[in-house]
């Protein structure tokens, strides 16, 4: 994933996406995993803003990802890249 906006607080992950990160209060937590061939992304804790997945809202139930997504959380708004 990369960073296209946001605070600093929010860069790119340079961990393996399982990495415990610091976390905000009020700040929505997504995990995103890999499932056989294919990645997902799945709400884990709602925030004050809601957590977004190409505009549309994540919810508790896995979504695929695909390259060049878009995931929005708070003011971070991240780019899904494969390979």
């Amino acid at each position: 994933m990369r960073r296209t906006s946001g605070s600093p607080a929010a860069r790119s992950p340079s961990r393996p996406a399982t990495a415990p990160r610091q976390v905000r209060p009020g700040d929505a937590v997504v995990a995103v995993y890999l499932r056989r061939h294919c990645y997902f992304v799945a709400l884990v804790e709602a925030g004050e803003q809601p957590a977004l997945h190409n505009g549309q809202p994540i919810g508790t139930d896995a979504a695929p990802l695909a390259d060049q997504d878009v995931l929005e959380l708070g003011d971070s708004r991240l780019l899904f890249i494969l390979g």
